[in-house]
């Protein structure tokens, strides 16, 4: 399971980043009650938080799948909620963007994780270990039977990593030009 090839990896990356986007996506329009885009990285529908947080789901199940479900879901809340508070301190500190602002929420940690978040990502969490971890072992299994892994899918994912590193330099050509600036909503 860890010994697979990078390509499934980023594939992992790239449908939980996307899923993410979508999830941003639908809870912004409800919270707004009017269609708003969420969750996007340089104008693509990309949230990478989710994609780092999916597949960290996805090495701790290989890893801890002998164990109980009660203990993985624990371990599994703990380190997304984790992930989420050091990405909102590098986004802030290194990135200079405060992508996300829990501070007018009560029992907030810096503005970075709140408890009724944390609540929501135990929920989702329990979701992927009864719901969504099939489809990745489903696809895990593709990958093992070498259905999906052909030089022909390397060269797409390449381009396509190609083809977003174009578009971001694109993007930030774009963002100096014409003094575009991201404005700070809260979720």
């Amino acid at each position: 399971m860890l010994d697979m090839p990078y390509t499934f990896y980023i594939t992992v990356f790239m449908i939980w980043s996307f899923f993410g986007w979508v999830i941003e996506t639908i809870s912004k329009t409800i919270n707004n009650n009017r269609f708003m885009i969420g969750g996007s990285y340089r104008f693509l529908p990309l949230a990478p938080l989710y994609g780092f947080g999916g597949t960290l789901l996805y090495f701790l199940s290989s890893i801890l799948r002998n164990y109980h479900w009660i203990y993985m879901i624990v371990v599994f809340s703990i380190s997304i909620i984790t992930l989420e508070f050091f990405a909102g301190i590098f986004c802030e500190k290194i990135l200079g963007e405060k992508m996300w602002d829990y501070s007018r929420r009560k029992h907030h940690i810096f503005g970075h994780i709140c408890l009724r978040t944390s609540i929501m990502w135990v929920f989702a969490v329990a979701f992927y270990y009864f719901v969504l971890r099939y489809f990745f072992m489903w696809i895990e299994l593709l990958f093992i039977d070498k259905i999906v892994i052909t030089k022909k899918v390397d060269d797409i994912i390449s381009s396509a990593f190609l083809t977003l590193h174009a578009l971001i330099a694109l993007d930030i050509k774009l963002k100096g030009k014409l003094g575009i600036k991201r404005t700070d909503v809260e979720y």
